[in-house]
């Protein structure tokens, strides 16, 4: 039985109207007209007579102001969970999500230190926050006891990396991570038949690369792999541990990023940028070193200073300001080492307010990578930012002319085919763009 939970506008908690057989909840918000006239405590007492699986749900709309009232109902609420998680023991549970904030939990649900209900034996995935908890523990026993294959985790840390023994485990998601990369290295051995592993967060791990080389096993399952540049550079030089890897993903923002980070004019700003391009050509030099990747995607469409990238230098220790000159006088691009990058996905950072470097000459970079056949640009808004709304023949006019072995272009949802056919009797023949 999947397990999931789902809140809208929840400001009294009595006006909860059904739960369905999944567990799904929907708390109404009431009227704003009768507002005034309703006691709030008389309304978080009724949580109290809630069934058990909506406990976990309600807990991520309490509010600071109402825990002198919900107080009075700590010790039903310990008992109601403690039953719950009895009986998600007994239950075909296979999905589990769990609230991110675990201080409220800790404040409303006082669990003893004796907690220890039946682990779950039956998860397959799970989603859960990863901070410090006596219901994190109780957690981490009942996914060692379960045939998981995929796991969620909104802080991945050192200590958790400690205590989980997952042999099915092929999916992993690291919303933010706060370690070093030894001790993931030693996880990730532990666990090599992952087929995918996705860090999201920007931490950056302090660990020398040599630290990791001597960890890190061959993962041979592994094929998709994404993270920010920082982690990129020190998996990908721990040579032949990704023999089976078919695509990586770049997380960005690159640069462009807010708060101090992003200071524009200033020698500071250009010497973060000349950092940065300096750490994505070594990678992208690094990827072209494992031939099994074919997919690439890269955070280009959105805070990402594209113009100074198309007009960067390469192949010296230190690029300074006055060296960003036009391509034509510069060493090799890194793109072009990149001749087994088949599908190349270019997409906007998220969690930022979009900015667009409009001067950006996009075909122009999608030309340094020598053999694309795919393009995808992931991102509705990007031709109307850009200001190819309505021009979009011309955009693909510009791509087709600056890279000669593309054949498909991917425009938020629609696909755009730029067939060139090579005939043996005859020179190529293209077809016209067609959206399909």
């Amino acid at each position: 039985m999947a397990t999931g939970m789902d809140i809208h506008d929840s400001q009294y908690l009595d006006n909860h109207a059904w739960t369905s057989t999944n567990h799904e909840v929907v708390l109404r918000q009431m009227p704003e007209d009768c507002a005034d006239e309703v006691d709030d405590s008389m309304h978080l007492a009724g949580l109290s007579d809630l069934p058990n699986e909506m406990v976990m749900a309600i807990l991520d709309d309490i509010k600071p102001e109402d825990l002198l009232s919900i107080a009075q109902l700590g010790r039903c609420l310990n008992e109601e969970f403690k039953e719950f998680c009895a009986l998600l023991h007994i239950l075909d549970c296979q999905s589990l999500k769990c609230s991110q904030y675990v201080q409220w939990f800790d404040q409303l649900i006082l669990l003893p230190p004796t907690f220890s209900p039946p682990p779950i034996t039956t998860l397959h995935s799970i989603q859960l926050p990863g901070l410090s908890s006596r219901l994190l523990d109780w957690l981490i026993v009942s996914m060692n006891a379960s045939p998981i294959h995929s796991v969620v985790i909104e802080l991945l840390s050192e200590e958790m990396l400690k205590h989980l023994h997952l042999p099915m485990l092929r999916n992993m998601t690291c919303i933010d991570h706060d370690l070093c990369l030894v001790p993931l290295g030693i996880f990730m051995t532990r666990h090599h038949n992952m087929e995918r592993l996705s860090m999201v967060g920007h931490t950056t791990f302090t660990d020398d690369h040599i630290l990791l080389q001597a960890i890190l096993q061959p993962m041979q399952s592994l094929t998709y792999l994404s993270a920010n540049l920082n982690v990129l550079s020190a998996f990908f030089s721990c040579r032949g541990c990704f023999p089976a890897l078919a695509e990586v993903g770049v997380h960005g923002p690159l640069t462009g990023m807010s708060g101090w980070f992003y200071i524009p004019h200033t020698n500071l700003h250009i010497d973060y940028i000349r950092d940065i391009f300096q750490l994505l050509g070594a990678v992208l030099g690094l990827i072209s070193t494992i031939k099994t990747v074919t997919s690439l995607k890269l955070p280009f469409l959105s805070h990402f200073e594209g113009n100074a990238w198309n007009m960067c230098i390469f192949g010296k220790d230190d690029i300074e300001a006055d060296t960003m000159v036009p391509l034509p006088q510069a060493s090799q691009q890194p793109e072009s080492l990149l001749t087994n990058i088949h599908t190349l996905t270019l997409f906007s950072a998220e969690g930022h307010p979009v900015r667009r470097d409009t001067s950006f000459d996009v075909a122009r970079a999608v030309g340094y990578f020598p053999l694309v056949q795919c393009l995808v640009l992931q991102d509705e808004l990007f031709l109307s930012d850009m200001g190819w709304t309505g021009n979009k023949d011309a955009l693909l006019d510009k791509l087709t002319t600056a890279c000669s072995s593309l054949q498909v272009v991917k425009l938020g949802e629609v696909e755009h085919r730029v067939r060139v056919v090579e005939t043996g009797d005859g020179p190529a023949e293209q077809t016209e763009a067609k959206e399909v």
